[in-house]
């Protein structure tokens, strides 16, 4: 975790409603790290606050930032928006890299429409120019272009992650399989390529296309620039371009289904080619239902299919019973597209369900960290009292002392230092960590 890290948290702390629920939280999380977040208590206040979906009688101090930026800033900001607001969009809009799945994600959709007639909603600007550059990509594909992937094939180690990596980014993920099988042969290939790929291109109107990419490329520096009181000088340059697409807005404003129909038909070929490879049907009645409890696991699985699109480099969701579906595909797409992972949970029990999906694991007991280790170190043997009861399946019913050892009233190994003390952190290496009395009172 050295410079690409994406999430670095310093002495990060959250009171509520008077109550300190995370206390000095310190990590980073780069975007090639999958993290396991066990929360004794308040599970919801880091998934809650990176979601936006913040109370106002929330309280943050330290510090979260990614490539620089200032989150917490940002975070304190967003109480000026309303309910109606804090959906995935707003939120992959303000928070460019970290996409937040919620724990109830149907929650977040308006129950009067299907999946289907809502989906664009939540699609970012960011997400909405990927796809359409990848429609260029398609309806311009050359020679050169197709030379480039039998060359690139390969060099590629995993060469099923690299076709269906390159399918996605030339809009013809349809035929994922059917490219793999050609590059798989010894002849012909391109020849072959040149005959399936020609037959993808739909000869769609190609200035409609980029016109519709530079108004959400317009957008996006248009929020930028406006979050950013220092870009003030920069957002005065932008007359010209306000200019050029005030007609288009207002255009957009009044026929949305017409402009955008392209769009809408490559998003649904797109979710539909994933939900199939996620292990549902592609019948596109599957986006023909409502939102509701029923169906969380599948729109949960759409979801994780808009971030492969939005260029997030961290996900961000919370972990909930019968999801075992959801974390194979996160740790398969993951693989695929080199997004990090924060998964947040109460227990350990993820750890005996799918252990190989993470790197590390931080224990947070009533806020406080109390053991930081790699995932395989951990499962070997844990530190800290807290940590072995979670492994045993025990809960832990006593509460906080309220001074001294956080742990202290659950603890079985407990001593007299405990009860009024608070221990150190004691750090055995650079990824493994505890703070308990057991092992000392002082760094070496």
């Amino acid at each position: 975790m050295e410079n690409d890290n994406v999430l670095n948290f310093e002495n990060f702390t959250v009171w509520k409603s008077g109550d300190k629920v995370m206390d000095n939280v310190n990590m980073s999380v780069a975007d090639s790290d999958s993290l396991l977040l066990i929360y004794g208590k308040n599970k919801g206040a880091l998934q809650s606050i990176l979601s936006l979906d913040i109370d106002k009688d929330i309280d943050l101090y330290g510090k979260i930032e990614y490539h620089g930026k200032d989150v917490v800033r940002e975070i304190k900001n967003i109480k000026r928006y309303s309910d109606k607001d804090k959906n995935l969009m707003k939120v992959s809009e303000i928070l460019k890299d970290i996409f937040v799945i919620q724990e109830e994600s149907y929650k977040t959709m308006d129950k009067t429409l299907t999946l289907g007639e809502q989906i664009i909603d939540f699609i970012p600007y960011n997400a909405r120019i990927h796809m359409l550059n990848a429609v260029l990509r398609r309806e311009m594909i050359s020679s050169k272009d197709i030379e480039l992937l039998i060359s690139n094939y390969e060099k590629y180690t995993d060469k099923e992650d690299f076709v269906r990596f390159w399918s996605t980014e030339y809009a013809v993920i349809n035929k994922t399989n059917d490219i793999y099988h050609i590059l798989q042969q010894d002849e012909n290939k391109a020849d072959r390529l040149k005959e399936l790929l020609i037959f993808q291109k739909t000869g769609i109107d190609l200035a409609n296309i980029v016109e519709l990419r530079d108004f959400y490329k317009y957008m996006t520096d248009l929020n930028r620039n406006a979050e950013n009181e220092k870009n003030k000088i920069d957002y005065g340059k932008s007359k010209d371009e306000r200019k050029r697409f005030a007609f288009f807005k207002l255009a957009l404003k009044l026929n949305r289904k017409g402009i955008e129909d392209v769009l809408t038909r490559e998003l649904k070929r797109y979710m539909l080619e994933y939900l199939k490879f996620m292990g549902f049907t592609d019948d596109e009645s599957i986006l023909n239902v409502y939102p509701s409890a029923d169906i969380e696991l599948l729109i949960k699985h759409l979801f994780l299919a808009i971030l492969i699109f939005s260029d997030s480099k961290m996900l961000v969701f919370d972990y909930s019973k019968n999801i075992k579906r959801f974390l194979d595909n996160v740790n398969l797409l993951r693989k695929t597209f080199g997004f990090g992972v924060i998964c947040i949970a109460r227990d350990a029990a993820i750890l005996k369900t799918m252990p190989e999906l993470f790197d590390y694991v931080k224990i947070i007991y009533y806020g406080s960290t109390v053991e930081d280790a790699p995932e395989g170190e951990f499962i070997s043997e844990q530190l800290h009292p807290y940590s072995k009861s979670l492994m045993e399946g025990k809960k832990n019913i006593k509460g906080y002392y309220g001074k001294g050892c956080i742990y202290y009233k659950n603890c079985k190994y407990s001593m007299d230092i405990c009860k009024n003390d608070k221990p150190d952190t004691i750090n055995f290496n650079e990824k493994r960590s505890v703070t308990c009395f057991i092992y000392g009172n002082k760094n070496p």
